[in-house]
């Protein structure tokens, strides 16, 4: 979705509304019942940290985001305007070096974080650490 630059803006204000009133409350905001449903459209509402990450997200302007799991990546150039996540290599914990983890997109690793957390406390032990 493109956005310009005045409905960028009143988007990312929005929601650092709503995260505004999320972190000073410690817990979910009143909904008014006219945004109920929008807000917990496909479950509870996002929290201070969540807010945080769709404003990066819709910031930073990423293309998508391909996932290719069982199947063979060959040809890819990095800059073919998408972001690949190999996840077969990903799982195979032999296979996959460090190095590897750390050339990867904040938006593949983001989504690694979300979807599978074993995998990202492998590649970032201080994770387990931290509790996330």
């Amino acid at each position: 979705m493109q956005f310009n630059n005045r409905e960028l803006g009143t988007v990312l204000a929005a929601l650092r509304m709503w995260q505004a009133q999320v972190t000073d409350s410690k817990a979910f905001p009143v909904i008014p019942e006219r945004y109920a449903a929008i807000a917990t459209d496909g479950g509870p509402p996002l929290n201070a940290e969540e807010i945080d990450d769709l404003c990066e997200r819709i910031n930073t302007d990423e293309g998508p985001l391909v996932i290719v799991s069982g199947g063979m990546v060959q040809n890819y150039e990095q800059d073919c305007g998408f972001d690949l996540l190999d996840y077969d290599n990903l799982k195979n914990e032999g296979e996959y070096p460090p190095e590897e983890w750390a050339n990867l997109s904040e938006q593949a690793k983001r989504y690694v974080r979300q979807h599978d957390a074993e995998i990202a406390d492998r590649f970032e032990p201080e994770r387990k650490d931290d509790g996330k």
